[in-house]
C-alpha cells in the first residue's frame, strides 16, 4: 500500500456506515474515514505538548458520490499547521503534505 510505503501508519479505520438516500431518493453510499500518523510523527512529542494533538492523525475520507465514483479527501497539513497556529511546523508539514499527495494520486489510479 502507497501509505506503508512512504512510512506512513494505518492508526485506525472508521467505516462511517451508508450514508442514507438524499432527498433526492438516491441510494445509500458507503464512505470510510482513514486515520494515518506519519513518519514524522512521535508519541513522545504527543506527550511534551498536548496541544499538538490536534494535528494528530491525518485524516483521509474515501467516500462514494451519488454518480457512483469515488471520491477520497484530507485536510492539507500545511493548511492544519496555520490553522492551530503551529507556523514552525510548515517545513514538516509540507514534506507530509507532498507525500500525501503522492499517496492519494496513487490511491485514486
Amino acid at each position: 500500500m502507497a501509505l506503508r510505503a512512504r512510512g506512513f501508519a494505518i492508526v485506525a479505520v472508521k467505516d462511517v456506515g451508508s450514508r442514507g438516500p438524499g432527498s433526492r431518493g438516491d441510494p445509500p453510499r458507503v464512505s470510510f474515514v482513514y486515520d494515518v500518523r506519519d513518519p514524522h510523527q512521535r508519541p513522545e512529542d504527543l506527550n511534551a505538548d498536548p496541544a499538538k494533538a490536534a494535528e494528530v492523525p491525518h485524516r483521509i475520507a474515501v467516500f462514494e458520490m451519488p454518480d457512483g465514483s469515488i471520491r477520497i479527501s484530507t485536510l492539507r497539513p500545511t493548511r492544519l499547521a496555520d490553522l492551530v497556529g503551529e507556523t514552525d511546523l510548515q517545513s514538516v508539514a509540507a514534506i507530509v503534505e507532498r507525500a500525501l499527495e503522492e499517496i492519494l494520486a496513487a490511491a485514486a489510479r
